[in-house]
């Protein structure tokens, strides 16, 4: 069964939305793409943006979502499966397919995608042998070669996601593994986000999280934007982090269980809440304890900013593209 990145099990109650539909090509299948013009998921006549969906397209719990200088969508499922999206076209073709994943794990799987400095392709994941692992994945021909790999993976807590800086460094934010004593020992990667050498070396970039799962570089000011998950009593939390630094934004104690975060426009963050489903933008002068606009209301797991100014964010069997307001 998924789960979301830290503690609750939730049930699945998406709503459908009746659209127009045109093929695509998978590879040598063809699917359905769902379009539409100006309607918000879930929203109906109580929408409270003019966030427009464009496009509906069919992926089964879309764990990672990035997008590569030129635009194209690459769109990496929990079970493996690895796809790039022309999104002028709708054209859907598959990179590679990873059956070596432990997916049975609750926070398992692919967990995060990243567009390499080489213009490949950074894949993290829980591999079958339980560790948590990132990859470099040429897109061109899908030959894979191990970059790194971590810690034994926990049913939660695990983080994975990955973020590629101005500066070339990779990042991946690593949960409290269930051990948070951990989190203060610099040899321990517990509650840190790391950065990871192209030696397969890690050094800690940042300390000091419960898990964070929720990653997001502006790639032109060092700013890496995390929001961080918390178990029980301890709160959610919006952080600015440079290297070495973290700075709290806005923090709340009610469950959300960030999966995703992006830049949406100058001064606005977008989170996506596993627990809420909602697609949250937020002001950052005023973040009112992480609360916002709510733009989408079935967002699962994940959301990337792309180059034009449109969101991708993952819903339940989808991925959604929204538009920006004029």
């Amino acid at each position: 069964m998924e789960a979301p990145p830290h503690r609750h099990d939730l049930a699945d109650t998406v709503a459908r939305v009746t659209l127009r539909a045109s093929p695509i090509r998978l590879g040598i299948a063809t699917v359905l793409v769902a379009s539409a013009s100006v309607l918000l998921p879930g929203c109906g006549s109580n929408a409270t943006t003019t966030w427009g969906v464009q496009r509906r397209l069919p992926a089964r719990a879309a764990t990672g979502l990035a997008v590569t200088d030129e635009g194209t969508l690459v769109v990496g499922q929990r079970d493996g499966a690895i796809s790039t999206v022309d999104l002028d076209t709708g054209i859907v073709d598959q990179v590679t397919a990873l059956d070596d994943l432990a997916a049975g794990l609750d926070q398992g799987g692919l967990l995060g995608l990243a567009v390499a400095p080489d213009a490949g392709l950074l894949v993290s994941s829980v591999a079958d042998d339980g560790r948590l692992r990132i990859e470099h994945v040429d897109p061109a021909t899908g030959d894979r070669t191990i970059r790194w790999t971590g810690p034994k993976a926990e049913e939660r807590a695990n983080g994975g996601r990955i973020a590629v800086m101005d500066d070339n460094t990779v990042l991946i934010g690593v949960g409290d593994l269930l051990d948070p004593s951990k989190t203060k020992d610099p040899a321990e990667p517990n509650g840190k986000v790391l950065a990871v050498g192209a030696d397969g070396a890690t050094t800690p970039w940042a300390t000091g999280f419960n898990n964070p799962f929720a990653l997001a570089s502006t790639l032109d000011d060092g700013v890496l934007w995390v929001a961080d998950n918390a178990p029980d009593s301890r709160s959610e939390r919006l952080l600015r982090v440079t290297d070495g630094a973290v700075e709290q934004v806005a923090s709340w104690t009610d469950t959300r269980v960030p999966s995703g975060i992006a830049v949406s426009r100058p001064g606005r963050i977008v989170i996506c809440e596993y627990a809420t489903r909602h697609l949250t933008e937020i002001d950052i002068e005023n973040p009112d304890f992480g609360k916002g606009k709510v733009i989408a209301r079935d967002c699962r797991y994940g959301v990337v900013a792309l180059p034009d100014g449109r969101l991708a964010y993952a819903a339940e069997d989808e991925v959604v593209i929204l538009a920006p307001p004029d």
